[in-house]
């Protein structure tokens, strides 16, 4: 045990007497412990706990009044955790007069006496089994929506474990699919105050658990990674169920704000993600890792803004062509499989042989590396035309602020050469993209000069300076006192103070008439 003031660490490889010594211990402070970590390595040779003394240790950890983190990290090799013993994690469980040290009040579950841990906030559980009846695993999802404390919840290499014949434990039979952790999906799109979900490497999910997940009412933050058979098998229906979700909380200031899905998806998948923002009302940041080239028409047709045209919908939010809330978009851009074997194969270091002096080999190696070359060059090629497509369609967006685009298998000097001129052009245009990263193989590129400096304006405040003051009698400009606050809050930067005042000269005419009427008045 560490820090025992307010964080309690446990293994529970040590057993269940030298554990629950530890407990017992930590019970004397049990007002401060606010974070407990339990680990379980379940090695060959180890102690392994029976299903009792799971539920003995869970019970007593679940009693700590002021818990709220719960962080549990297993192994594979560790053996399944039983529900009921993670359902006593969650919940603590009191006597009619309140007393959190009454045993016998652990007991008093099926008569009405659960109430939620108190503090527990955040949850997170690492390749977990979690081992049940199907009815245990409802009772868990049940006590998972009324709990009015977790807004974070993590799982990680999690699995489920279905005991079938509840009745007859000699005859018993146990199915590892998704079962299990769709009632606990379920139960997550139901809970009332859970803003933040991390799903990693969860697999057998079904559409209806991605479905009640993706319509929560209190959900801002999700990010699902390596996920990829179940993410593409299920695309279209998360799709429509965030299209959903979307339109039901426009203007309620609900509604999921980022997105992250870092598992590769293919053309249907990836498409119709990309399709959901087109009635997105309430994202404003989006990652996706795409498993294919040709993604720049659809994207583009999603940042593309045009002026609103009149017809009998022009005023409803979701049938725009165009997205008008999306802030941040990240994109890692990867091949197909067939695509990505040639990419990850190239031919072995062209500079290599020519900087060691060396002929390559002679039986038809130049070949193969010759037919390697030109399908790694076509699948380079389609994907940084669509990344151009991209840029040029943000030419008219006023919306997005930050775009991160990753080229896993590309040379960081050809997305430099290939994409630097459209970014130079676009920060000519463009005067709300503040943020810019372009990374290629194993490095980030290199933004140039000219580049980086319309960045820089745009985070001054340039949109706001030339566009923002549309209403004002001043040719579209901003107020003269923000252009004085803006020049004084970057005097040091002598590039942008410049760029200001010969973008808006008035400024300086302004100055000198007076510094003349007062000369005069002297």
């Amino acid at each position: 045990m560490k820090d025992m003031a307010t964080k309690l660490e446990i293994e529970l490889d040590d057993g269940e007497r030298r554990v629950m010594k530890l407990i017992k211990q930590a019970h004397q402070e049990k007002s401060t412990i606010a974070c407990v970590r339990i680990e379980y390595w379940g090695e060959e040779g180890g102690i392994i706990m029976s299903h009792e003394q799971f539920q003995d240790i869970f019970t007593c950890l679940g009693s700590f009044p002021n818990l709220q983190d719960a962080i549990l990290h297993f192994t594979h090799d560790a053996p399944p955790l039983p529900v009921q013993a993670l359902q006593q994690l969650i919940f603590c469980h009191v006597a009619q007069g309140g007393d959190d040290d009454d045993e016998e009040a652990y007991d008093e579950y099926d008569n009405g006496m659960a109430t939620a841990t108190r503090r527990l906030e955040y949850l997170s559980l690492h390749r977990v089994k979690l081992q049940g009846t199907l009815s245990e695993f409802a009772a868990l999802g049940d006590c998972l929506k009324r709990n009015e404390s977790l807004n974070k919840i993590h799982l990680s290499g999690c699995s489920s474990i279905v005991v079938t014949a509840e009745e007859d434990e000699s005859s018993s039979t146990t199915t590892m699919d998704g079962q299990g952790m769709d009632w606990i999906l379920e139960a997550l799109g139901n809970m009332a105050l859970l803003e933040t979900v991390h799903l990693d490497a969860i697999d057998h999910l079904s559409a209806s658990a991605f479905t009640a997940i993706c319509q929560s009412q209190s959900i801002h933050k999700m990010e699902l990674w390596n996920m990829a058979d179940d993410l593409n098998r299920h695309g279209p229906a998360i799709a429509k169920a965030l299209s959903t979700r979307q339109s039901q909380n426009h203007n309620t200031g609900g509604g999921l704000h980022e997105l992250e899905i870092s598992s590769n998806l293919q053309r249907p998948a990836g498409n119709a993600m990309i399709e959901m923002l087109h009635c997105n009302t309430t994202l404003d940041s989006i990652g996706l890792d795409l498993e294919y080239a040709e993604y720049g028409e659809p994207l583009s047709q999603v940042l593309l803004q045009q002026p609103a045209c009149d017809n009998n919908n022009n005023n409803d939010p979701n049938n725009n062509n165009s997205n008008a809330s999306l802030k941040t978009l990240h994109l890692r851009l990867v091949a197909d499989e067939e695509e990505e074997s040639a990419i990850e194969d190239p031919p072995q270091d062209h500079d290599d042989a020519t900087n060691d002096g060396t002929e390559p080999d002679a039986e038809g190696v130049n070949d193969s590396d010759s037919d390697n070359e030109t399908t790694t060059t076509s699948v380079e090629t389609a994907t940084l035309a669509n990344a151009k497509m991209l840029l040029t369609a943000l030419e008219s967006n006023d919306t997005l602020e930050h775009l991160h685009m990753n080229f896993y298998h590309i040379s960081p000097d050809d997305v430099q050469s290939t994409l630097i001129p459209c970014v130079e052009q676009l920060l000519q245009i463009n005067f709300v993209l503040k943020d810019l990263t372009l990374r290629g193989r194993h490095d980030f590129t290199h933004l140039s000069d000219k580049a980086r400096f319309g960045l820089r304006l745009n985070r001054a405040g340039r949109y706001e300076l030339l566009l923002g003051g549309n209403n004002n009698n001043d040719g579209g400009l901003a107020p003269r006192t923000k252009w004085i606050d803006t020049i004084a809050a970057h005097q040091q930067e002598v590039d942008i103070v410049f760029y200001l005042l010969s973008t808006n000269p008035s400024l300086c005419c302004t100055a000198a008439t007076t510094t003349t009427t007062a000369t005069k008045a002297e």
